[in-house]
């Protein structure tokens, strides 16, 4: 992991950093140009060699990821979103078509995007002429409120930091939160530290 700033956030909050790999630069999940390899079989087989090599159980995992890592991040929330405590993916979402179902039920996912982001659009865009589509981040949101899996509520708007923040109410007890900047496709550290402070708070863990 060459990222110093993860470095120095995981020894900050005495946690193990976990980094999966992609092939050849990109994720295979649904909608994505990449078709490499079953992404959801590969990411499981990560669960059970760091259970065993490291007894971390899944129920404290975090995953998170950038732009097409985002996007991954998503796809893991919707078809294996009882494997890990939460989700923070930074600057990508579904990508279309939306799922139409997610077996998992509403995750604890905080979601981060920049207003700006051109690379990743807040509502997605078309690439490659047209083959493939990132999804809108909104409806991506609206999944699992489509799937009568929350209750349609005011979402809770608050200011935190450089964010406005829009949490959805009425999925028990999960949080489903919504984070915008006024910059373009950028990742922090300082979010995902964010987002496991939340997380521990959530499940009484301590930080």
């Amino acid at each position: 992991m060459r990222n110093a700033s993860m470095r120095a956030m995981s020894d900050r909050l005495n946690i193990a950093l976990i980094a999966a790999n992609g092939l050849r630069g990109g994720w295979s999940f649904p909608g994505a140009p990449a078709r490499t390899r079953n992404e959801l079989e590969y990411v499981e087989e990560v669960l059970e060699d760091v259970q065993v090599r490291f007894n971390v159980p899944k129920s404290r995992i975090l995953a998170s990821g950038f732009s097409l890592g985002a996007s991954m991040v998503w796809s893991l929330s919707c078809y294996m979103g009882d494997k890990f405590a939460g989700f923070a993916p930074v600057a990508g979402t579904f990508w279309n078509p939306l799922p139409e179902t997610c077996p998992s039920g509403p995750p604890n996912l905080i979601h981060y995007h920049g207003r700006k982001d051109g690379t990743f659009p807040l509502a997605g865009r078309a690439i490659a002429g047209g083959l493939y589509h990132q999804g809108n981040t909104h409806e991506s949101f609206d999944l699992w409120h489509s799937q009568g899996q929350c209750e349609t509520e005011e979402p809770l708007i608050t200011e935190s930091g450089i964010f406005q923040c829009e949490r959805r109410s009425g999925c028990g007890s999960s949080v489903l939160e919504l984070c915008l900047h006024e910059g373009g496709h950028v990742y922090r550290a300082a979010w995902i530290e964010r987002s496991w402070g939340i997380l521990s708070d959530l499940k009484g863990w301590e930080h």
